[in-house]
């Protein structure tokens, strides 16, 4: 029999996996996306498992020797016959890997009845409920990843003008741009570029509708905020605190509330971070309009917002830490861009929402301590790209399996922890669909092995919020207390001219 027929059993997981963790499937999937013309020596479902085993335990990197290795160790079980280490180099150097990745994870999102376990879900939840047609939030951000120096060499010597390779800082590396979705903690959109090409390029207005769409400082610029205005799509993002908007009014927001008074400024230009009128440790909300000559106003809102334990680069996790208030570093203030109507998220809420930007900051971290987040010592770049496309594959994996366990476990599991626990898991899981021969597995009833799998998830729960990180308003369960609440009163200022 081959070792990797599917099998029908008691372990619910086990049966939805079966379907998709399947030799014959991957191979109809692997010709459907280009990846393979006809049969070849490599099948594609054995080097999933080999690329699996080889990078299982967190950190490691993805050696293409490991990889060839691991390939001809479980060819020997399914009747394969061994491979020479150019022919995995060459696989992994097809143009058609991340379609194939990206097909292989569509179909086990759509067998495996899977809840969010995103630790953000809630918070995303509570936002449906009081921002108008919102389907989920995107994380925005960018990660530059090392890669083998002779990368760049090799494709110079293919073209000297190529700048595939090219860093800000010298030797070679490569960036991954990524929209992560708060809801399905999972990678919305995803791009790979040189390391100094622009982040703005890398966004996917165009799929944004009804989503909220968050990023840092680096992002903002009026182009972007129409484009997103103009697919429907939601945005908040932090301001430097340098811009000097045309202010049609303001009105401030102390101690959880607005103030009565409504100031009209009717378009005066004021520098928000030097104006005397706004600085008394309190709060503001402006409604600013930007104007480009044949285009519609794009009226918005800027929130200048006061927080106590905020201060730039110095910020402290000790929120009874004095500060000296002369030193203009600890001024207290961030700067917000939105189209959120005010009288859908008031600016605490807006202010708490931004918070869930860190979503993306937890995501890359995942991706680089659990999934190996590096090409290793590849050369050609396609071969780089792929093998960071494998990584991200890597990572979906453990979190739609994960996600799939979460009512057996009963408890909220820690995105970090699946992503540098559970590669063994995963591996378990994947040997136990495919009969691959081990003595451990074999001993074990399948009510055993469903009882085993399920109590070492339990161990990757989330741990508590600190009571510092609660005082400074840090972690989601503080966003979802805040959102939880409707917007504050006598606030509500149009986003009209």
């Amino acid at each position: 029999m081959d070792i990797f027929d599917n099998f029908s059993s008691n372990f619910k997981l086990l049966g939805e996996l079966s379907p998709v963790v399947n030799f014959r499937f991957l191979l109809a999937l692997a010709k459907d996306c280009g990846l393979i013309k006809r049969f070849r020596k490599i099948h594609p479902l054995i080097f999933i498992k080999a690329y699996l085993d080889a990078t299982r335990e967190g950190g490691r990197k993805p050696s293409i020797g490991a990889i060839w290795r691991k390939y001809n160790s479980i060819g020997v079980f399914s009747g394969s016959k061994p491979v020479s280490r150019s022919a995995v180099e060459k696989f992994i150097a097809r143009e058609n890997i991340a379609k194939f990745a990206s097909e292989f994870i569509k179909e086990l999102e759509e067998h495996l009845t899977a809840q969010s376990m995103s630790q953000s879900a809630d918070a995303v939840k509570e936002l449906q409920g009081l921002v108008k047609d919102l389907d989920d939030i995107i994380a925005q951000d960018g990660c530059e990843i090392t890669v083998n120096p002779q990368a760049a060499a090799h494709a110079q010597n293919d073209d000297p003008n190529d700048q595939s390779f090219k860093t800000s800082v010298g030797g070679a590396g490569r960036k991954l741009h990524a929209g992560w979705s708060l809801l399905h903690s999972a990678l919305f959109t995803a791009s790979i570029t040189s390391a100094v090409s622009s982040e703005r390029a890398e966004i996917r207005c165009d799929k944004m509708g009804n989503k909220l769409f968050i990023a840092d400082a680096g992002y903002p610029s009026l182009d972007l905020f129409r484009q997103l205005d103009e697919n429907g799509a939601y945005f908040l993002i932090k301001m430097k605190n340098s811009l000097k908007p045309e202010v049609l009014r303001a009105q401030a927001f102390d101690n959880g509330k607005y103030l009565d008074e409504v100031v009209e400024y009717n378009g005066e230009r004021i520098k928000l971070n030097e104006d005397v009128r706004f600085k008394d440790k309190c709060s503001y909300d402006f409604i600013v309009r930007s104007h480009r000559k044949g285009k519609k106003d794009l009226i918005m809102r800027i929130l200048k917002v006061y927080n106590p334990y905020y201060c730039d680069k110095n910020s402290t996790r000790d929120p009874d830490q004095s500060k000296d208030a002369s030193d203009p570093s600890l001024n207290g203030y961030c700067y917000l861009a939105t189209n959120i109507p005010a009288d859908q998220l008031d600016l605490a809420q807006i202010y708490a929402t931004y918070r869930l930007r860190w979503s993306a900051e937890i995501g890359f971290k995942c991706l680089r301590s659990g999934n190996t987040l590096h090409s290793g010592k590849a050369i050609k770049k396609t071969s780089v790209d792929n093998l960071l496309n494998l990584s991200t594959m890597n990572h979906r994996i453990k979190t739609v399996i994960a996600a799939a366990l979460q009512p057996l476990v009963k408890v909220r599991m820690s995105e970090l922890l699946v992503a540098t626990e559970s590669g063994s898991l995963v591996n378990l899981l994947l040997e136990k669909v495919c009969y691959c021969p081990n003595a451990m597995l074999n001993s074990l009833t399948v009510k055993q092995f469903k009882e085993a799998i399920v109590d070492c998830y339990k161990r990757l729960g989330v741990s508590r919020v600190s009571k510092t990180n609660k005082v400074l308003g840090k972690g989601v369960s503080c966003t979802v207390e805040i959102l939880s609440k409707p917007p504050a009163p006598n606030g509500g200022l149009p986003l009209t001219a």
